[in-house]
This record gives structure tokens, C-alpha cells and sequence, in this order.
């Protein structure tokens, strides 16, 4: 076998890349969230932004019922389903075990049709182990809301992910 010889350019960029990606879903990292987010800031380029701040329901459950395995299955179906819908209009992040960000670059005028288009993948989603896909999102538009920093955005996805959230359980008792 004959060895390759990458240069150091090549071979510097192969390393951020496999860096900022997570390996069971293939999306960007944290530490790739964490860089967008500092680009943003630096460059106040917040035209046509939305912040999705989503999370997996029921993956407690699928863990202990049948298996991390199934539970892995899970993430990854809805980071897939995440990727097929948002990747064109920007980037999707895996910020932790079940939480996912996406950034994206639409007018307002784009969301309704956008998040009909994600809920209707997610229920349409199944695999192997998975029957049944549902993931809580909360939206932040920065042309509804104007004034608000980067930081206020995510802190407002989040709470209205997390009203999201509650509201599923509440209507599916778990």
C-alpha cells in the first residue's frame, strides 16, 4: 500500500471539520454552535434570522423501556429529519444529548410553510425501533423582534421550546 501524503493546510482543515461534527448524527457540534454564534456577534449579521431550539420527547423513556441503542435511533432519526428540512436555509447543531439548534436565514413569511413542512416529516418519520417521532421547538424571528441580541433570541427559544415540551406531555400523560 502506498502512504498519502496530505499537507498541513489539507490535513488542518480535515481536523476543525471532523471537529465541529457530531458523530452520531453528522450535524454540527457545540463547538461549531458556539463559533456561529460568536461570527454573528462579530458581524451583527442578524437580517432574515430565525433561531430554532428543539428537543427529543419521550427519549427518557425509550432508554429505560427498550434500550439506549433504540434511544440513539431516535436522535438520529430526528437529526435527520432536522437536516432534510432546515439544512437549505442554514445550519442544525446538536448543542447536547437531545438538544438541537438550528440558525437559519428566512423572511418571517417563510416560517409558517417551514415548520408545516418539519412537523410533517417528523410524523411521517419511522424506523427499525421508532414508531413515533416528536420533537418540542420553540421559534424566534428577528424580524418580529427586532431589537433583541443574539443571546435574547436563543433565551427565548428555549423558553418557548420548553412551553412547547410541557405542552406535549401534558397532552400525551408521560
Amino acid at each position: 500500500m502506498i502512504p498519502i501524503r496530505i499537507n498541513n493546510l489539507v490535513q488542518t482543515r480535515i481536523i476543525k471539520e471532523l471537529s465541529f461534527h457530531d458523530d452520531m448524527t453528522g450535524l454540527l457540534n457545540r463547538r461549531a454552535y458556539e463559533e456561529e454564534l460568536n461570527t454573528i456577534r462579530e458581524h451583527k449579521d442578524m437580517d432574515d434570522l430565525v433561531i430554532v431550539a428543539m428537543d427529543v420527547n419521550g427519549l427518557k423513556k425509550i432508554n429505560d423501556t427498550i434500550g439506549h441503542e433504540c434511544g440513539d435511533e431516535l436522535i438520529i432519526g430526528a437529526a435527520s429529519c432536522m437536516k432534510k428540512c432546515f439544512d437549505k436555509y442554514g445550519k442544525v447543531f446538536r448543542t447536547g444529548g437531545d438538544e438541537f439548534c438550528a440558525i437559519l436565514r428566512i423572511k418571517e413569511s417563510q416560517l409558517t410553510e417551514l415548520q408545516y413542512e418539519f412537523q410533517k416529516v417528523v410524523s411521517t418519520f419511522e424506523s427499525t425501533h421508532i414508531k413515533n417521532l416528536s420533537i418540542s421547538c420553540g421559534y424566534v424571528v428577528k424580524e418580529k423582534d427586532n431589537n433583541m441580541s443574539i443571546h435574547d433570541m436563543i433565551v427565548l427559544a428555549d423558553k418557548r421550546m420548553y412551553a412547547d415540551k410541557k405542552n406535549y406531555y401534558n397532552n400525551n400523560q408521560q
